[in-house]
């Protein structure tokens, strides 16, 4: 599930379909909340340049749904904003626009780190 304007999000909609992988597209904060209560979505991306509220949406998020990862993607991705992203408890953090082979190695460590089960110890 993400939330981008449409010519942010064409690379990333080619390689998920590549992968067989859906992708649901929130115009809005609030239809994307919704969308995480009704369904489960292991991967979700978070666009920070259309969300300025993007820790609380991260927060709810994980509140919502703990074992998703969420990937936080920016046109102004460095290392400062990759830091935070990190503290505030996000998977990674992607560049827009989007490199194939930064997405596909974001995407498959994400869904192996949401299909890999909790330790208890």
């Amino acid at each position: 599930m993400c939330r981008f304007a449409e010519t942010d999000y064409f690379e990333l909609a080619n390689l998920l379909d590549e992968l067989g992988i859906r992708l649901v597209i929130a115009p809005s904060q609030g239809e994307a909340l919704e969308l995480v209560a009704s369904q489960r979505f292991p991967l979700i991306f978070l666009d920070l340049d259309r969300d300025p509220e993007w820790p609380s949406t991260l927060r709810d998020f994980q509140a919502l749904v703990p074992d998703s990862a969420v990937v936080v993607c920016s046109l102004a991705a460095d290392a400062t904003l990759w830091i935070d992203v990190l503290d505030a408890g996000a998977f990674d953090l992607v560049r827009k626009p989007f490199l194939r082979r930064e997405l596909l190695w974001v995407i498959e460590n994400a869904i192996l780190k949401t299909r890999l089960p909790r330790s208890t110890g």
